[in-house]
């Protein structure tokens, strides 16, 4: 598979800010999450960004993190 053009990426920024934002869930999925973090998250689910599929596994992500940070804050 031929690798897109840059010109053409630079003609979709919609699709290049995509692009960026689903590398930085997984990336934050797979690391821990602030609170802030966990904000946009939300953020971005509220406003129908994900597909559903994706939404379930970002709120319970969502979720238990918020919960470990809680108990992180809770312990200092």
């Amino acid at each position: 598979m031929q690798s897109p053009n840059p010109t053409e990426r630079a003609s979709d920024p919609i699709g290049e800010t995509k692009m960026q934002v689903n590398c930085s869930i997984n990336h934050t999925l797979n690391q821990s999450a602030t609170n802030e973090e966990l904000d946009m998250l939300l953020s971005l689910m509220k406003r129908n960004y994900f597909r559903p599929n994706q939404q379930e596994v970002i709120a319970a992500f969502v979720g238990r993190q918020a919960i470990k940070n809680f108990l992180e804050e809770f312990e200092h």
